[in-house]
C-alpha cells in the first residue's frame, strides 16, 4: 500500500561521484564547490567516492563534509561488484534525506534501486554523454527514477530529452555551482571588484611572486605572459588544439608560457602532443591546485578549448575574477554570436568572452597572439565580463536549484 510521507527541507544529503580527492579536474572541484554551498546552507553534507589506492584512508574530512572512500573499483565484473555492493551497505546505513549523483555509471542504478523514496538528483554533463548512442536498460531506468535531472548544457538536456522523452520534463540546464554566485561568495569583494591597472599588476605579480617560491617549475617573471587551461582531458582532445596552438605562438612569444592544470585519462595524450611538438618547457602540466584564486590572479588569459559544448567551473571562476577568457564554440554558436562581421579570428560575446571555432588550432592560435600583441584589449574585455557577471541580478543560482529539488513536499512511500 502506498501513502503520502510528508517531507521537510532535507538535512542530510550524499553526493556521489567516482573521483573526488585529490581534486584533479574541474568535474571534482564543482562537487567541491557543491559541497561548500550545501554545507554553507546548514546542511551536513557527505561525499561517497571510490578508494582508488590501497595506502589512502577510508575517510576523511573535507572542509564541513565527511568523504567516505569505498571498495576500489577494479576492472572486470567483480570490482565493478565490490564496489557497488560497498555503496549499497553504506546508503543502508545512513539514512539520506536526498541524494545527488554524478554521471550516468551504475551507481545511479543502484542508488535508484535502493533508495527509492528518497530524492535523487542526476547531475549530467557533455563529457558523461561522449561516445554513447543511446541508453542502456539500466540507464533508462535511473533517469525514469530521478526527481530531477541537472543538465550542465542545452545541447546535454535535448540529448536526453530526444532519447528518453518520457523524462524530458524533469530535465534543467543548471549552470555548475560556483559558475556566479557561488563564485563571488567564495573570493573576498577585494578580489572581485574592478581593479585600477596599478592594483591589478601589483595583485599579479605578488600572484605570481608566491607561486614561483611554491615550486621551482611555477617560477615566472612578470614580463612573461601567462596563459592558464584546465579544460576537461576525460575523452576530450580539445587540449591537444591548444598544444598545436601554443607551437604556433611560441614562434613569436617566446617568453610565453602556458599552463594546462587538472588531469584525465587524456593526459597522457596531451604530455605526448608536447613532447612531439618541443614544449617541454614552455606547455607544463602541473596538476591542479586547491587554490585557483592564486593561479587566476597570476594569469593573463584563460582558455577553454573543448571539443564538446560542456560547462566548466574554472572558466567560469576566471570571468569572475576578471581574466580575459578565450572559449572555443561550434559554428551556429559562433554564428549566433555574431553581430557585425569581423576580420578577427574571434567574435566577442559580452555574456561568455572571446569564442573562436572548435578542433582547429589555426584561429585558436590567432586569436593568443592577437591577445598576447594587444595585452590592454585582453585586459580590457576580462574587466568588461566581470562587470557584467558582478552586476547580473541572479535570482535563481545553482545551488538554489539543487536545494529545491531536494526539497520534496511528498513522496510516496510503503506503508503497511
Amino acid at each position: 500500500m502506498t501513502g503520502i510521507k510528508n517531507r521537510s527541507t532535507p538535512r542530510k544529503l550524499a553526493i556521489i561521484n567516482r573521483k573526488f580527492w585529490p581534486i584533479c579536474g574541474a568535474a571534482e572541484l564543482e562537487v567541491a564547490n557543491l559541497c561548500r554551498s550545501l554545507s554553507s546552507a546548514e546542511r551536513s553534507v557527505d561525499v561517497l567516492t571510490v578508494r582508488w589506492q590501497k595506502h589512502w584512508p577510508v575517510r576523511l574530512r573535507y572542509r564541513e563534509c565527511d568523504v567516505y572512500r569505498l571498495a576500489k573499483l577494479s576492472t572486470g565484473p567483480f570490482g565493478t561488484f565490490r564496489y557497488l555492493k560497498s555503496l549499497t551497505s553504506h546508503l543502508s546505513k545512513h539514512r539520506y534525506d536526498g541524494i545527488i549523483v554524478f554521471g550516468l555509471g551504475e551507481e545511479g542504478f543502484t542508488v535508484a534501486t535502493h533508495c527509492q523514496h528518497r530524492a535523487l538528483v542526476l547531475r549530467i554533463t557533455q563529457l558523461h554523454l561522449n561516445g554513447l548512442d543511446n541508453f542502456s536498460t539500466r540507464q533508462k531506468e535511473t533517469l525514469a527514477a530521478a526527481t530531477e535531472i541537472f543538465a550542465d548544457t542545452v545541447s546535454t538536456a535535448d540529448f536526453i530529452g530526444q532519447h528518453l522523452p518520457t523524462v524530458k520534463d524533469k530535465v534543467r540546464v543548471v549552470a555548475p555551482v560556483h559558475a556566479v554566485t557561488e563564485t563571488i561568495n567564495q573570493f573576498p569583494a577585494s578580489k572581485l571588484q574592478p581593479q585600477l591597472p596599478r592594483d591589478f599588476e601589483s595583485r599579479k605579480s605578488a600572484a605570481r611572486v608566491a607561486l614561483s617560491d611554491a615550486h621551482p617549475i611555477l617560477q615566472i617573471d612578470n614580463n612573461q605572459p601567462l596563459v592558464v587551461t584546465c579544460a576537461p582531458m576525460e575523452n576530450d582532445l580539445g587540449v591537444c588544439d591548444l598544444v598545436r596552438a601554443w607551437k604556433t605562438v611560441q614562434r613569436k612569444h617566446t617568453k610565453s608560457r602556458l599552463w594546462i592544470l587538472g588531469e584525465g585519462k587524456s593526459s597522457r595524450v596531451v604530455w605526448d602532443e608536447i613532447l612531439e611538438l618541443d614544449l617541454v618547457y614552455t606547455a607544463i602540466m602541473p596538476g591542479f591546485f586547491d587554490n585557483l584564486s592564486l593561479v587566476l590572479e597570476a594569469a593573463d588569459l584563460y582558455v577553454h578549448p573543448s571539443r564538446t559544448d560542456s560547462s566548466c567551473c574554472v572558466l567560469e571562476t576566471a570571468k569572475a575574477m576578471g581574466v580575459c577568457a578565450v572559449e572555443t564554440a561550434s559554428f551556429d554558436e559562433l554564428k549566433s554570436a555574431a553581430t557585425t562581421e569581423s576580420t578577427r579570428a574571434f567574435i566577442e560575446c559580452p555574456d561568455r568572452g572571446l569564442l573562436v571555432p572548435r578542433e582547429t588550432h589555426t584561429a585558436l592560435s590567432a586569436t593568443l597572439g592577437y591577445l598576447l600583441d594587444h595585452e590592454q584589449v585582453a585586459t580590457k574585455f576580462g574587466k568588461e565580463l566581470q562587470r557584467r557577471i558582478l552586476n547580473s541580478n541572479v535570482t535563481d543560482s545553482p545551488i538554489d536549484r539543487y536545494l529545491n529539488a531536494l526539497t520534496i513536499d511528498s513522496i510516496p512511500t510503503e506503508t503497511p
